[in-house]
């Protein structure tokens, strides 16, 4: 590193301490942040990061209506469609990220977010949380992380039917779910929920990360929300088991 750049970064470190935060943007709004995930707060900043994933999450919401982030993290998504309007629920079992993204919600949408901190599942009880990154507080930790990593935490979890009836949740509007893998034990869990409600729902998945036994009752799930949504691309099998693609699938 130059001279001129080790004394470029020894100042952005000083400035952000007197601020106590980071200034960045997400979709177009100004925020202030948490300055632990520098790195990924520029990328938002010059609308590096999932652009077609905040053009969607514009599309549907507006002001009023509900949304649920399932896999929160630090809260680009939640901050972003509390900013258009959207009554906001979240989730992020990860403990680190979520003191980030306490921080994060009430610099920038104060009191219009209701944040939990806790997996969603298809169980109860309390589950190994680890990260598929370097450590907890990257994006991307994971109830289906290898065992032996040197970070881990135990950490809440509750299946959707458990989480509906005591958490008192809203019908959401529209729901974005981005859980690592966790998808393919949430998303049958779901199912029952989803037919009755039927909301406009954006959904990472993450194929590799999910254990062989349970592949299958993923396979099955995204037909049932094929059949369900009959309007929405398909995705074939190979791009799903390749890559981590987001499927939309939407009311009309």
């Amino acid at each position: 590193m130059s001279l001129l750049r080790k004394l470029r970064a020894h100042a952005d470190t000083a400035l952000m301490r007197w601020r106590g935060c980071q200034i960045s943007s997400i979709g177009g709004f100004p925020v202030r942040v948490h300055p632990s995930d520098r790195s990924f707060w520029v990328d938002t900043y010059f609308r590096c990061w999932e652009e077609e994933t905040l053009a969607w999450i514009r599309s549907h919401v507006r002001p009023g209506i509900q949304f649920g982030d399932i896999g929160a993290w630090v809260g680009p998504t939640s901050i972003f469609a509390a900013k258009l309007g959207a009554k906001v629920t979240c989730f992020e079992p990860d403990p680190v990220a979520y003191e980030r993204l306490l921080f994060n919600l009430r610099t920038n949408v104060p009191g219009r977010v209701a944040p939990f901190n806790l997996a969603l599942g298809a169980v109860d009880g309390i589950r190994r949380l680890a990260p598929l990154a370097k450590e907890l507080g990257q994006s991307g930790s994971s109830l289906y992380a290898p065992e032996g990593h040197d970070e881990s935490a135990r950490v809440l979890a509750l299946s959707w039917t458990s989480a509906v009836r005591f958490l008192d949740l809203p019908v959401f509007d529209v729901m974005k779910i981005d859980i690592e893998g966790g998808e393919a034990e949430l998303l049958p869990e779901m199912m029952p929920w989803l037919r009755e409600h039927r909301p406009h729902l954006l959904l990472g998945i993450h194929w590799s990360f999910i254990p062989a036994e349970r592949r299958p009752g993923l396979s099955e799930a995204l037909e049932q929300l094929y059949e369900l949504y009959p309007l929405s691309l398909r995705v074939q099998p190979s791009e799903i088991e390749k890559g981590f693609p987001s499927l939309v699938f939407c009311r009309e």
